[in-house]
């Protein structure tokens, strides 16, 4: 199953149950403010928190916490990397720089194809 797939998947699940709520979170959005996504999630699970907690919670989910903590293992998903395992810089929009003129047009060409149909708000840079 290719990305876009899973994607177009997703999006009919959420559309298809309306009555099973599903809290989308993007990493974008986290990046560009994290404490009020934080808080939309806690909302969302109905769960107390204080703005220590938000903090507290932010702070661990930044890229380099998770690249140096627990969740970092080596992983040999793509040759000659420097172990970074499934972290490379934590940018968004990076993989934009991974690839090449001609994978970001074939990228591009396949996301008209298979998903813009669908009006979601993904952001590819910020």
């Amino acid at each position: 199953m290719s990305w876009f797939d899973n994607v177009r998947n997703w999006h009919k699940a959420i559309q298809e149950h309306k009555d099973y709520p599903i809290h989308v979170i993007h990493y974008e959005d986290m990046q560009q403010n994290g404490i009020e996504e934080i808080r939309k999630l806690a909302k969302f699970l109905e769960k107390p928190y204080n703005e220590k907690l938000l903090k507290d919670i932010q702070d661990k989910c930044q890229f380099e916490s998770m690249q140096k903590g627990k969740f970092y293992h080596k992983s040999h998903w793509k040759e000659n990397t420097t172990g970074t395992g499934i972290y490379r810089e934590g940018k968004v929009g990076g993989w934009k720089k991974v690839f090449t003129v001609a994978q970001n047009e074939k990228f591009d060409k396949l996301f008209q194809e298979k998903i813009a149909d669908l009006n979601l708000d993904i952001k590819f840079s910020i």
